[in-house]
C-alpha cells in the first residue's frame, strides 16, 4: 500500500516502536542542547529524550497516546516537533506500507540517531545556516570557542608558497594555471546540486566575468542553505552575491555573506509585515467584518491587535471569549481547528470526521472562519460527541441560505434565534386583551388535578383523608389476623 501525504498524522491508539543504535552520552546531551535546541525547541528536546528512553523498555503495547499522556501534548504537538527532529537528521520515521489496514492500525517505527559533533555540525551547511539565522553569530563564535583552539586568520599572513614553476622549471607546462583553476572551479560547480535560482544567478556572474576560483564547493553549499532558508528570488541573491563579491574580490567572507543575507531577510519581513496590515485594514469594512483572500490568515503582533480592536469597536456587544474565538478560527486551518477542540474535550479527531469536514468544504461557499466556528457549535455550543456529516451538511446549509458571511453574522442569528426559542415556548398572555384558553387535559390528569384541589382545600379534608386511610389500614391488618 502506499502511503499517502497524510502520513503524518499518527493516531493515538496507532502502535509504534522506538530503535537506537546506541545510549546518547553527557557529551552528546550538551551538544543536543546547545546545537539543535535553537533549531527543534524545548518541546523537540523533550521529544527527543522521551523516544530516546523508550528504546530500552518493553514496546510490545506502547500506543502514540502512552506519549501524549507523558509528555502532556496532543497529536499536533506531536508532529511539530517531530518533524523539526526529522529536519535536523536527530529522527527517522517509518511505516509499515504493506498492510491493507486502516493507518491507526499500522505500526509506525522511530529511528533515533545520535546529535553530531561539533565539528560535523559546522561542515553541514544548511544547520549552520539555521544556527546562525536564528542566535546569530556571537553565539556561534562562543560555541567555536568552547569545542575548537581559535583559527589563524590567514589574511594577515603573506603567503610564501613556491609556485610548480619555480621548482619544476625544467618540465614543459602545456596547461596554463589559470585556466586549469577556471575549469576546476566550474566543474566544481557542475558536480555540486544547486537550485533551479542559484543556477541562473551563477551563470549570470560568470557571464559579467566574476573570478571563477570564488565558486567552489565551500561556496555552493554556503549558498544552497541561504537560498533553502531564506527562499530569495532571483534578483536578491544576484544583489547579495554582488554585493558581498565586490568587496572581496579574492575570497568570500562568508561571515559576511552570512550577516548580508539576515539583514535582507529582516528587510523584507518588515516590508512584508507592514504590507500585510495594509491589506488586512483594506479587506476591513467599517472596521467590522473581513473577507479573507486567503486561509488561515497569518496575522503579525501588530494586525492581530489592530483586528482585535477593530472588533471591539464595530460590535460592543461582544464578549472578549467571543472576540478571542473568532481570531481563533480565522487563524487555525479547518483540520488542526478541529483536532484542538475534540483534545479539548478530552478525544481526538477521528478519520470519519476529517473526512466529513473534507467532503463539507467541497460544496458550501461559507467562509472558511464559519466553517469553523460550524465546528465550534456542533462540538461544544451543542455538546456533540461527533462532527456526523448531517448534522455539518444540516446546519452549513441553514447559515448560508440565510447569508451569514462571517462569524459574527453567525453569532447574532444564533442569538435571535434563540430569543424567537424562548418566546415560543413561554409566550406572554395579556387578559386584557385575550381570553385565557385552557389546553385539553387528558383523563388522568384531570384525575389527579382534581384529587390535588380537594385535598388542598382545607384542613378538614386533609384530616378526613388521613382518617379514611387510617380505617383502611386497620381493615387490612384484621383481614391478616383473621386469615392467620
Amino acid at each position: 500500500m502506499k502511503i499517502n501525504d497524510s502520513a503524518w498524522r499518527m493516531h493515538s491508539t496507532q502502535p509504534l516502536q522506538v530503535q537506537s543504535l546506541s545510549q546518547i552520552n553527557r557529551q552528546e546531551i550538551h551538544h543536543l542542547i546547545s546545537l539543535y535546541q535553537p533549531l527543534v525547541g524545548p518541546l523537540g528536546v523533550a521529544l527527543y529524550l522521551t523516544l530516546e528512553s523508550l528504546a530500552d523498555s518493553p514496546q510490545e503495547s506502547l500506543q502514540h497516546q502512552d506519549i501524549f499522556k507523558v509528555m502532556n501534548m496532543g497529536a499536533a504537538d506531536f508532529h511539530w516537533a517531530r518533524q523539526r527532529l526529522e529536519a535536523v537528521g536527530l529522527l527517522k520515521t517509518f511505516l509499515y506500507s504493506s498492510s491493507d489496514q486502516p493507518s491507526k492500525y499500522q505500526l509506525a517505527v522511530y529511528q533515533v540517531l545520535k546529535p553530531k559533533t561539533f565539528a560535523a555540525f559546522s561542515q553541514s551547511s544548511q544547520l549552520k545556516t539555521a544556527l546562525l539565522h536564528y542566535m546569530g553569530p556571537g553565539y556561534f563564535e562562543q560555541l567555536i570557542q568552547e569545542n575548537e583552539a581559535p583559527s589563524v586568520d590567514l589574511q594577515q599572513f603573506e603567503e610564501v608558497t613556491q609556485p610548480f614553476k619555480a621548482i619544476y622549471s625544467g618540465i614543459a607546462a602545456n596547461v596554463n594555471a589559470s585556466d586549469q583553476n577556471s575549469d576546476s572551479s566550474i566543474e566544481n560547480f557542475k558536480r555540486t546540486p544547486v537550485s533551479q535560482t542559484v543556477h541562473k544567478v551563477i551563470n549570470a556572474l560568470i557571464k559579467r566575468g566574476v573570478n571563477h576560483q570564488l565558486f567552489t564547493v565551500r561556496f555552493m553549499d554556503e549558498l544552497n542553505a541561504l537560498q533553502t532558508l531564506y527562499q530569495f528570488d532571483e534578483q536578491t541573491l544576484y544583489q547579495l552575491l554582488n554585493q558581498v563579491i565586490q568587496s572581496q574580490s579574492d575570497s568570500i567572507d562568508y561571515q559576511q555573506l552570512h550577516a548580508e543575507a539576515k539583514t535582507i531577510r529582516t528587510k523584507k519581513d518588515t516590508l512584508h509585515e507592514s504590507a500585510q496590515s495594509k491589506e488586512i485594514e483594506t479587506k476591513i469594512d467599517k472596521g467590522a467584518t473581513m473577507k479573507e483572500t486567503s486561509f488561515p490568515i497569518e496575522y503579525t503582533m501588530t494586525s492581530l491587535r489592530e483586528r482585535q480592536t477593530q472588533l471591539m469597536e464595530a460590535y460592543p456587544d461582544l464578549r472578549e471569549q467571543d472576540i478571542q474565538l473568532i481570531l481563533t478560527t480565522e487563524q487555525l486551518p479547518h483540520a488542526v481547528f478541529l483536532e484542538r477542540i475534540k483534545q479539548g474535550k478530552g478525544g481526538f479527531a477521528t478519520n470519519y470526521e476529517q473526512k466529513n469536514l473534507i467532503e463539507l468544504t467541497k460544496v458550501v461557499s461559507l467562509n472558511p472562519a464559519v466553517i469553523n466556528f460550524l465546528i465550534y457549535y456542533i462540538l461544544i455550543i451543542l455538546n456533540k460527541s461527533t462532527l456526523y456529516q448531517g448534522d455539518l451538511e444540516r446546519y452549513a446549509n441553514e447559515w448560508q441560505q440565510n447569508h451569514l458571511e462571517h462569524v459574527v453574522d453567525v453569532m447574532h442569528y444564533l442569538r435571535k434565534q434563540e430569543v424567537i426559542r424562548k418566546k415560543q415556548v413561554n409566550p406572554k398572555r395579556k387578559s386584557t386583551t385575550y381570553s385565557n384558553y385552557n389546553e385539553p387535559i387528558p383523563e388522568w390528569m384531570q384525575m389527579d388535578n382534581e384529587s390535588k384541589s380537594e385535598t388542598a382545600g382545607s384542613d378538614s379534608v386533609d384530616q378526613k383523608f388521613e382518617q379514611t386511610l387510617k380505617a383502611r389500614l386497620e381493615k387490612l391488618k384484621r383481614q391478616e389476623d383473621e386469615h392467620a
